[in-house]
């Protein structure tokens, strides 16, 4: 057992000389504070959370600024979390109804606050952007909606409930993500040179059943269904996600096109039959070092219930019958990019796997592994309407000049004043990475 143990930390070893980026994504280690690639001037505020309670650091640069430790077991904050994201979290085949949205939980959320954030907030500068370090199930939660105040309230009178008089960590500090420390420095110190120029690449609004209008007299040559793929399928549509997968995200095809008419040249967009896995990992894959921006807008799934999908996919064309369309997060992990910002529009994008020390191991975090530099991704199930606004604004401040953290913060400002105020519109995608 001995021999077998020095083997395998011999193997270790060699993988961090050889292979950094993977060395430090499966066998995460911890890093002194002198040794990260911190900037001058960048908060940073990182969580540990263990059985017998809770560890926060606030850090600016490498300079630690505090410390403190809340006596709270990880499974007391693990409730707390699940209840306060149930009224956001929308199941796949559920309604999103107004009983639904004004159920938000501001005392959960005021008390999540209280629990994360007090004694850290006097200390960080309000309009100060804050790097958040989440750890275990705190991946889970966008703190841009963590509550700071008592007073808020969720109007149901209008068309779509509106909160208001409620004071939210996002509207007093920009806040991104990163899954780790150790993370950030190897991105930084082993990251690529960023891509030249605003190539933009979109794979929006794939086909995934038969009776899409779009396939109609196209002549399109049926397969031999492959039985496992006709399982999965069978599977997808009758399950929890069915009602999903059966409603074609036609919003996305009208993102597509609009992006494309914003980038002009710069842009190449797949769209309905095109939008195929075979084409993105043959044709596409290998030019992917060539974009800055990626957009994939289409379906997303993770569970443990279907055959054949013990790790998270994106949904991409399903036909003829016998396609396989599911991209898996092995798969992304296997390309290499040199995006910029990869955006996923699909549900759930930063759901996952929780990996020891390094918080969520999902899709968002596998694009990255393959080399984007930042991740814009989702926390649950989403409005397409909504996020379409939403990505659409992101992309169209991006190509103003301004910076991911920025583009994002104008973008959730821009939805809300346009009536998506309530929390589960314009907090569910958070941006993880490099801001700059």
């Amino acid at each position: 057992m001995r021999d077998i143990e020095d083997a395998l930390q011999a193997h270790v070893r060699m993988l961090r000389k050889r292979q950094p980026m993977f060395a430090g994504a499966k066998y995460p280690e911890p890093i002194d504070l002198e040794q990260t690639a911190l900037r001058d001037g960048e908060w940073l505020l990182v969580y540990d959370l263990t059985d017998s309670g809770l560890l926060a650091y606030l850090t600016k640069g490498k300079e630690l600024k505090k410390a403190l430790f809340k006596p709270v077991p990880r499974n007391d904050v693990d409730e707390l979390v699940r209840t306060f994201r149930g009224p956001l979290d929308i199941g796949s085949g559920e309604r999103l109804t107004r009983k639904r949205l004004a159920a938000f939980d501001f005392q959960s959320g005021k008390k999540l606050s209280d629990l994360l954030l007090g004694g850290m907030l006097d200390d960080l500068p309000p309009g100060a952007p804050v790097t958040i370090v989440p750890d275990d199930s705190l991946g889970l939660l966008p703190f841009e909606v963590l509550v700071l105040n008592e007073q808020g309230i969720v109007e149901t009178g209008r068309k779509i409930p509106q909160v208001s008089n409620c004071e939210f960590l996002g509207d007093r500090n920009p806040i991104s993500y990163y899954q780790s420390v150790t993370a950030l420095t190897l991105a930084r110190n082993f990251g690529k040179e960023a891509a030249q120029g605003e190539r933009l690449l979109v794979v929006a609004d794939p086909v995934l059943l038969m009776t899409d209008s779009r396939i109609r007299n196209i002549g399109l040559a049926q397969k031999v269904p492959d039985q496992d793929l006709a399982a999965l399928y069978a599977s997808l549509l009758s399950g929890p996600g069915g009602d999903e997968l059966s409603r074609r995200a036609a919003l996305t095809g009208d993102l597509a096109q609009h992006l494309k008419r914003l980038y002009g040249a710069e842009s190449e967009v797949f769209t309905g039959l095109d939008a195929n896995k075979a084409k993105f990992l043959a044709e596409i894959g290998p030019r992917l070092p060539e974009y800055r921006s990626v957009l994939l807008a289409t379906h997303g799934y993770f569970g443990r219930d279907l055959p054949g999908v013990m790790e998270p996919v994106l949904v991409l064309t399903l036909i003829p019958p016998g396609t396989d369309g599911y991209l898996r997060m092995s798969e992304v992990m296997a390309l290499r990019m040199n995006a910029d910002i990869v955006a996923l529009t699909a549900c759930h994008t930063g759901v996952g796997a929780r990996v020891s020390g390094e918080g969520i191991m999902g899709m968002g975090r596998a694009f990255q592994y393959a080399g984007a530099r930042a991740v814009l991704m989702s926390l649950w199930a989403v409005s397409e309407r909504a996020s379409v606004m939403l990505v659409e604004s992101f992309f169209r401040n991006l190509k103003d000049g301004k910076g991911k953290l920025e583009a994002l913060t104008q973008a959730r400002s821009e939805i809300r004043k346009a009536g998506f105020d309530h929390p589960f519109y314009w907090a569910p995608f958070v941006l993880v990475g490099e801001t700059r």
